[in-house]
């Protein structure tokens, strides 16, 4: 891939891709909220006819490339050209059968989801371990819960490692520097707490997330996880809430638009189960994450 053709590639399918949705279209101008700041506000627009975007916020602008170099560099993640091309071309990938295609050159002729393992193996590949660590996530928390998969793309026969937190769908959700996306139909992760039966449960949005919150605890929770993996997997989690007959539901979802939503949806189901409530969003707020939080905390 060359820039030319990563700016052919639109602009309104990479940012679904990322989950976020149009707030206002407007002609030619399509507003979402920002996926390169903290901005609530639908401050990031689309220029269709160009495929194109500029920042209000941030008063940035630019193509695709430029868009994948903020992106990754607002992530804490390297940015360098060839780091957007291999993000570019693993978004690419479908991550379940039924995902829409970002590039003309991929065909619309099979069902075949694009991914599948190769190998299931204790982590410890070095690239991985690296960017668990850029993450402050310890090697040592790691492996209680992640597996090292060696993924084969099924379109283009390459290879890449990632690694996979099992999901409730027997599939995994995979994560490496440049790579986010699943195995298997995305779902919800579920990881039973060292006190049974479990009297509450806590709900995170993503595995660094609860990594992280691993990390700041010292020790594995007592209550049972949900790891929503997307907040559009958190229907999922009702049926887990009412069938475990837990006390209390415990929060710690994102400080964002997405977060805030999921936060309040909980909260309606706790109120209808008639069951405590507590949402940690005030312990790492300003922060967008837990994660986040975690990273600054270790540096202050």
């Amino acid at each position: 891939m060359n820039r030319e053709e990563a700016n052919t590639i639109v602009m309104s399918e990479i940012l679904k891709k990322l989950g976020y949705e149009p707030v206002k279209d407007s002609g030619n101008e399509t507003f979402f909220i920002s996926p390169i700041n903290d901005n609530k506000a639908a401050s990031f627009v689309v220029d269709k006819l160009n495929n194109a975007w500029y920042d209000l916020t941030e008063g940035a602008s630019g193509d695709v490339v430029e868009f994948v170099r903020s992106y990754l560099k607002y992530s804490g993640e390297d940015n360098t050209d060839a780091d957007i091309y291999r993000w570019l071309m693993n978004m690419s990938a479908p991550q379940t059968p039924s995902a829409p295609d970002m590039f003309s050159s991929i065909n619309d002729n099979t069902a075949m989801p694009a991914l599948c393992f190769e190998r299931i193996s204790e982590l410890r590949y070095p690239a991985l371990v690296k960017y668990l660590e850029s993450k402050g996530i310890s090697i040592a928390v790691a492996k209680k819960y992640l597996n090292e998969i060696l993924v084969r793309n099924l379109h283009t026969g390459k290879k890449f490692y990632a690694f996979g937190l099992s999901t409730e769908s027997e599939g995994f959700e995979l994560r490496n520097r440049v790579f986010r996306g699943s195995i298997g139909t995305q779902s919800i992760s579920f990881v039973r707490g060292t006190k049974v039966p479990a009297d509450e449960i806590h709900i995170f949005e993503d595995m660094m997330d609860f990594m992280s919150a691993v990390m700041h605890n010292g020790e594995d929770f007592q209550g049972d996880v949900l790891i929503l993996n997307s907040v559009f997997c958190l229907p999922m989690s009702t049926a887990y809430i009412r069938n475990y007959s837990y006390r209390k539901i415990n929060t710690w979802l994102n400080n964002d638009t997405a977060g805030v939503m999921a936060t309040r949806n909980l909260k309606d189901t706790a109120e209808i189960l008639k069951i405590g409530f507590t949402p940690m969003n005030k312990m790492y707020a300003p922060f967008k994450s837990v994660n986040a939080w975690h990273l600054q905390k270790d540096l202050l």
